[in-house]
C-alpha cells in the first residue's frame, strides 16, 4: 500500500526551503553539463526515464552549474555543491515497517556518495547511500529503482523527514516517482 507519493509535476508542487543558486532544481531536459554528449550546447541523450517522466523530475546538475557557462571541461574551478532536497514532516504512525522508494539515473565522481538521510526529529539523520554498485565514473541504469527499509527509523514514527542529496562537483543526479510504501 502506498503511503505517500511524490511525482513533481512543476516547480510550484514543492517549497525551497533555502534559495541559493546551484541545487536541486525541475527539469523537462535532463543535464545540460558540458559531459552530457552535446558539450553543453543543449540538455543531453540521457533524460531521466521514470513512469512519470513526462511531468518533470528533480535533477541535481553540478556539471551545468559549476564553473563557466553550461559547467565546461573540468579545471581547478569546478567547486564541490552541496545539494539536498527535505521534505516536510510525515505522519507514519500506525505503519511499522516501511520502505522508501523512488526512481533515479546517476553519474558521479571522485568516490563520492549518493545520500539519503532519514530522520525521525529533523536532527539526527540515519544515512543510506544508494548508488550501489554501480561504479565511479558510470551511469546508472535508467531508471535504477532504490528501495530502502526504512522501518527501523521510520517505523511508527509520528514525524518522519526524508533528506536527499549529494556534495558532488561534476555529473547528476536525478529523481522522480519518491513514495513511501507499507512493507
Amino acid at each position: 500500500m502506498r503511503i505517500l507519493e511524490a511525482v513533481f509535476p512543476a516547480p510550484g508542487a514543492f517549497k525551497i526551503l533555502r534559495a541559493f543558486a546551484h541545487g536541486v532544481i525541475h527539469s523537462l531536459d535532463g543535464t545540460w553539463g558540458f559531459w552530457n554528449g552535446n558539450n553543453g550546447t543543449g540538455p543531453g541523450d540521457d533524460t531521466l526515464q521514470s513512469a512519470t517522466k513526462s511531468n518533470g523530475y528533480l535533477i541535481c546538475d553540478p556539471d551545468s552549474a559549476n564553473n563557466a557557462l553550461y559547467g565546461q571541461p573540468s579545471g581547478s574551478t569546478y567547486q564541490y555543491l552541496s545539494s539536498y532536497f527535505t521534505t516536510s514532516a510525515i505522519d507514519l504512525s500506525g505503519y511499522p515497517a516501511v520502505h522508501l522508494q523512488f526512481e533515479h539515473l546517476f553519474r558521479f565522481n571522485n568516490g563520492i556518495d549518493l545520500i539519503v538521510g532519514v530522520s525521525a526529529d529533523g536532527t539526527n539523520w540515519t544515512n543510506y547511500t544508494v548508488q550501489g554498485n554501480t561504479p565511479n565514473n558510470t551511469q546508472s541504469a535508467n531508471a535504477a529503482l532504490a528501495n530502502l527499509n526504512i522501518s527501523t527509523v521510520a517505523g511508527n514514527q509520528s514525524t518522519v523527514y526524508i533528506r536527499i542529496g549529494w556534495s558532488a562537483r561534476v555529473y547528476y543526479w536525478m529523481i522522480d516517482d519518491i513514495r513511501i510504501v507499507e512493507a
